[in-house]
């Protein structure tokens, strides 16, 4: 997972996701394109106020997760592009969305890191690192 700006989004690849607006009760589900407006509220029709406090979008073609968190005023972003890792790091989990109009279930890609343990006498072994928003389950 690497750091990321607002700029550095691919925006011509289709997303599925969601963006979840400060002040809604549910987050919009996105299905398609996204792109920049979804940072300026007034070019949402919502109020200016209005900013993204947590995304998630997934480039199913491209196997490409965004995770977008706003924290203290700024946005944190990040990409995970999972067709570059090593199938056997990652552990798919499937979750119940609860405010998600029309989806039932999200996938979790938890990817394992390995790391020499000093209990284990400085063995290999490997260990919950980061989670990345795979999609809704088909």
């Amino acid at each position: 997972m690497k750091p990321i700006t607002i700029d550095e989004i691919d925006y011509t690849v289709p997303y599925e996701g969601y963006v979840w607006y400060s002040g809604q009760q549910r987050p919009e589900v996105i299905k398609g394109l996204f792109d920049k407006t979804y940072f300026d509220p007034l070019a949402r029709n919502v109020p200016e106020s209005l900013f993204i406090i947590e995304g998630n979008l997934y480039a199913r073609d491209l196997k490409r997760s965004i995770s977008i968190r706003n924290v203290d005023g700024q946005y944190l972003i990040h990409q995970a592009d999972l067709a570059d890792i090593d199938p056997e790091r990652l552990t798919p989990q499937k979750y119940k969305s609860h405010r998600l109009n029309g989806e039932q279930y999200v996938e979790i890609m938890q990817y394992w890191e390995a790391v020499d343990d000093e209990l284990l006498e400085g063995m290999t072994t490997l260990v919950p690192a980061w989670t990345a928003f795979a999609g809704f389950v088909k």
